[in-house]
């Protein structure tokens, strides 16, 4: 029984030690990298020279804090027996640029109109913000727009105080509503074309076939002009 107490001693001294030695251990570096391998964003590997000197028992929840932005999707971390804390970050990817009128810097968004960066130069397809748009509107632009960039294969759009605008590779001209139901509105889209492609891309005017050059889809029904 003696000996018995003994070991029990031992180990609640051993497991003092342990949690004691933790409370010491600090992080010695911190390393980020990306699933993609693309650098991490500057901002987040900044703040992230933040950990290093935290003890390893209260590093976490600062990490947390440093990772969790629109641009990160998840991530992971492994730290070494000596304190060394390799960060790896699975980035969410941006589909969409919005750029204002006379800026140098685009804005970046996913599929779901998320905002994931900036960037000085981009082969996404863009929209050029010519006039103001209403914040409320910005995530159903940047979904419709992409949407539109893989029905159309269209690269740019220009947003107007009204009207989302799409210059088709064939001259014809295109205009859009700031909100509404991507759904219907491509639905929309797509069998108006169907229609013209059966007719030749042409429409019947007082009984002469009129090549068709802009399409509004602004109104409950299409109008051609």
């Amino acid at each position: 029984m003696k000996r018995k107490k003994i070991f029990v001693a031992i180990g609640i001294l051993g497991t003092i030690l342990l949690i004691g030695s933790l409370f010491l251990l600090k992080v010695r570096s911190v390393s980020c990298s990306t699933t993609t391998n693309v650098p991490c964003p500057s901002v987040i590997e900044t703040d992230l020279l933040r950990l290093e000197g935290m003890p390893l028992l209260r590093y976490a929840p600062s990490l947390k804090q440093i990772v969790t932005r629109s641009e990160v999707k998840k991530y992971t971390t492994r730290i070494s027996p000596l304190g060394s804390l390799a960060v790896t970050l699975t980035l969410r990817d941006p589909v969409i640029a919005f750029k204002a009128s006379g800026a140098e810097v685009s804005t970046l968004y996913t599929e779901d109109g998320t905002v994931v960066g900036e960037s000085t130069a981009t082969d996404l397809p863009t929209i050029a913000i010519v006039e103001q748009v209403e914040k409320e509107n910005i995530p159903f632009l940047a979904q419709f727009g992409y949407e539109l960039s893989r029905t159309f294969s269209v690269n740019t759009f220009i947003v107007t105080g009204t009207a989302l605008e799409v210059n088709l590779s064939d001259g014809r001209k295109l205009f859009y509503p700031l909100s509404g139901d991507i759904d219907v509105l491509l639905g929309a889209s797509l069998l108006t074309f169907s229609q013209l492609n059966r007719d030749e891309g042409k429409l019947m005017i007082n009984g002469e076939p009129t090549a068709v050059k802009e399409i509004d889809f602004r109104f409950k029904n299409p109008v051609l002009r």
